[in-house]
């Protein structure tokens, strides 16, 4: 099931965060993004509810949206639940007349950059230097106008 954000998920996805993903957070993160644009945030739930995984992301003044944050538990990673939260988000940003979706991803990373490039993400260019270990980033972006 995949449905809306809600003020009330953000402890909980802050602990997907802690598992799935290689950066630190602060618990207020996803507190802002709700505030800032509440339809760009989308949860996947597991048969009973439980948040399973998020992906956020904010407008951009150019008429684009950044994916801030995208993640899935690892218990349930590769089972399509991803592909469906990114649909989501894409849905909602043709809804509202986004023109493309960008994001960074770890250069290393070679599992995530296959799967935004087989939903049409395309590779613009290498951020050095980029995450807090010092790792470089990838921008990708998805044109959708």
């Amino acid at each position: 099931m995949i449905r809306p954000m809600r003020a009330t998920d953000c402890e909980e996805l802050y602990n997907i965060a802690l598992r799935s993903l290689n950066e630190i957070f602060l618990p207020e993160v996803f507190y802002g993004f709700f505030s800032q644009w509440q339809s760009g945030q989308f949860i996947s739930c597991d048969f009973l509810g439980k948040p399973i995984g998020f992906i956020c992301s904010t407008r951009l003044y150019d008429g684009g949206c950044r994916i801030m944050l995208f993640a899935m538990d690892t218990n349930v990673q590769g089972r399509g639940r991803g592909t469906e939260l990114l649909n989501a988000l894409i849905g909602q940003a043709r809804m509202e007349r986004v023109r493309y979706l960008t994001l960074e991803v770890r250069a290393e990373n070679a599992r995530a950059r296959s799967f935004y490039k087989r939903h049409g993400f395309i590779e613009l260019e290498t951020l050095p230097c980029y995450y807090s270990n010092g790792g470089d980033a990838i921008r990708m972006d998805l044109f959708l106008a």
